[in-house]
């Protein structure tokens, strides 16, 4: 995997254009022509370059960072450690507005806000305020309003009537709260109709609150159910008691749920309170009862009501793009290249986790996406030390939460430090710490005609394999340049299991193959800012159809030859397969689907992944007709398509 370089010492024959190869001397690489002061040269050996890099991975991806989640104050060292590493390395940290970092904030939007006051109260007796933080958590913005409404109990909140289960059953709960209880029935019992001890589709947040909201609900009330607090998903972890658990701490935008509803989750011990003196029993009891005969045990707790208050919440999270540039000098100066990656990760899990049940064990991210910004740092270090000046400007963006919905780069081209008609290319750099037998898959290459002639030059003498996707979509930040016309790349290393999850640290990198990617990034850059000629994009419409088909190796789906295809991009959901983008002129745009829908059914059949849809486009012929059912905004819809 880690393959030794020959030599440090020489060039290779030189390009037409003349680019900088990863054989590249030391000597070549000297003090900057920036205003940075450097007593020594930059050492670009093959051991200073992997101990920097492994430097950087190692604190990024470190307990003290707290898996760098948007509610975190790891994620504020994060961004002032990227600031010094880049002001050391003699880079201009002025670059937007004047300062080193590109400030927004997160779900500041007027219209929405958290719960901010919630409280229960029984018949005839004073309302019991709860602390917001200590006693409950506000899990989602929704409409700004007051309510005051009944309670009722609804199990797990689950409708699965392939299993012969649905807590909703001879229950209403339109216009009320709802208690539910979290993950599923039987978990303990390895015979369990829901996936045995393992969580099934059902025990995910996201479908319990899309179900709650198709039935009605108003409110959603989570609580931890016993089984969790006694068997934590971490082996080491401590059980947890109902009144000293530890709260889910994120919020969700509206636009990932089916509706909008405010939901909220609450500490055990008050919900258990609430219950006992409502209906005269046990919490526990209640689940004993469900997990022994798998019957539901949903009911109206007449006696409670629920109040509350939704306000816009006044300590919105501030967060920052983190800026710095290798400014160019000549005719070509104004004209940039923007190398980008994305510094945050999911801190302690939450909604993005794919380990179930660890929602505070810390996600450090190592690969995803400390990697890419390691090797960012990398690249701005040894640029900023070329012995040349550069004829165009490189910036380099550290992007904020890219988690969430690649926010932090959808900011910055909404605000861009350099207008975008003077932005020649991107190149972005996520989860690139896992360099495997050589290969690396790069995107985008069919956005700009001389993505393959660079990389047919390149390859071979940075010794890589390179799988190449003509696409410019994706889910990470350079889709939000592709939407805005700039050429792409987009450097990619693969998944694996510990994506996603507590797992990914620092010690499974491969530090070499990183350095080998920073090589290649680096010269690539160093073609785009040397020559006279800026990239020439390639229009979408350009490629067409043959989009599709690299939309779908982006997101690891095999797409039929025949071409009987919808025209969407997809991204699995909990409750169905979300429509990220739709391509101009496909069946997708005439028929009126929308970036946003999830869709459930193809021809009546449940679809759940991508490759599910594609399966069930491939059973027709183009020109067929087949029917989409889809929820928009908490509606189900049934669209007739002609492919």
């Amino acid at each position: 995997m880690r393959i030794p370089r020959d030599s440090f010492e020489s060039r290779r024959p030189a390009h037409p254009r003349a680019v900088l190869t990863a054989v590249a001397a030391v000597a070549l690489i000297g003090t900057t022509g920036l205003a940075a002061d450097r007593t020594a040269p930059l050492d670009v050996s093959r051991e200073a370059v992997q101990r920097r890099i492994e430097e950087a991975v190692d604190y990024l991806a470190s307990d003290e960072l707290e898996g760098r989640g948007v509610r975190t104050r790891g994620l504020d060292l994060a961004a002032d450690y990227l600031h010094e590493q880049f002001r050391e390395a003699g880079l201009r940290t002025d670059v937007y507005a004047g300062e080193p970092f590109q400030k927004f904030r997160l779900f500041s939007r007027a219209t929405k806000g958290a719960v901010q006051e919630l409280a229960f109260e029984l018949a005839g007796e004073e309302p019991v305020a709860l602390k917001r933080d200590e006693n409950y958590t506000s899990l989602t913005l929704s409409l700004l309003d007051q309510f005051k409404l009944p309670v009722v109990f609804a199990g797990y909140g689950i409708t699965a009537p392939d299993l012969g289960y649905d807590d909703y059953a001879g229950i209403n709960v339109a216009g009320a709260a709802v208690i539910i209880l979290r993950h599923e029935p039987q978990q303990g019992d390895p015979d369990s109709v829901f996936n045995g001890l393992e969580n099934s589709e059902h025990a995910f947040l996201r479908p319990k609150i899309d179900n709650a909201i198709r039935h009605g609900a108003s409110v959603i009330i989570f609580c931890t159910d016993d089984y969790a607090l006694r068997h934590p998903a971490d082996e080491n972890a401590q059980p947890q008691s109902a009144d000293s658990e530890e709260l889910i701490k994120v919020e969700l935008e509206e636009s990932s749920l089916q509706g909008s509803a405010p939901v909220v989750h609450c500490r055990r011990d008050v919900i258990e309170k609430l219950i006992e003196q409502s209906l005269g029993e046990e919490l526990i009891a209640i689940e004993e009862r469900i997990d022994a005969a798998l019957e539901p045990q949903s009911r109206r707790l007449t006696k409670a009501r629920v109040s509350g208050r939704v306000a816009l919440s006044r300590d919105g999270r501030s967060l920052r793009n983190v800026i710095a540039a290798v400014d160019g000098s000549g005719e070509l100066a104004e004209e940039t290249v923007v190398i980008g990656a994305h510094y945050d990760h999911l801190g302690r899990g939450g909604w993005g986790s794919l380990a179930i049940g660890a929602n505070e064990e810390i996600h450090n991210g190592a690969d995803d996406n400390a990697s890419g910004t390691a090797v960012l740092l990398e690249v701005a270090r040894q640029l900023a030390a070329h012995p040349e000046p550069l004829k165009r400007r490189v910036l380099f963006i550290a992007f904020s939460a890219e988690e969430l919905g690649l926010i932090g780069s959808k900011r910055y081209v909404d605000d861009p430090a350099v207008p975008l008609d003077q932005t020649i290319a991107m190149l972005n750099l996520d989860m690139v710490g896992r360099l495997r037998n050589d290969q690396i898959t790069i995107y985008g290459t069919g956005t700009a005609a001389e993505w393959n002639p660079i990389l047919d030059q390149l390859e071979t003498p940075h010794q890589f394999k390179i799988t190449r996707r003509r696409g410019g979509y994706g889910p990470s930040d350079h889709a939000s340049f592709h939407d805005r016309g700039v050429p792409v790349l987009h450097f990619f290393t693969g998944f694996h299991s510990q994506y996603h999850r507590p797992s990914d640290d620092s010690d499974l990198l491969n530090i070499e193959g990183m350095a080998r990617v920073a090589a290649l990034v680096r010269d690539i850059t160093l073609e785009l800012v040397q020559t006279e000629e800026r990239p020439t994009r390639i229009a979408q419409s350009e490629f067409d159809f043959d989009d599709l088909d690299d939309l779908g190796d982006s997101l690891g789906i095999d797409l039929p030859d025949d071409r009987p295809l919808l025209g969407v991009m997809l991204e699995k959901v909990e409750g169905g397969v979300e429509v990220r983008r739709i391509l101009r002129g496909t069946a997708a745009e005439r028929h009126g689907i929308r970036p946003g829908d999830v869709l459930t059914a193809i021809d009546a059949q449940p679809v759940t992944t991508s490759e599910e849809v594609i399966e069930a486009i491939k059973s027709h012929d183009r020109g067929n007709k087949l029917k989409v059912t889809l929820t928009r905004r908490g509606v189900e819809l049934e669209l007739e398509v002609s492919l």
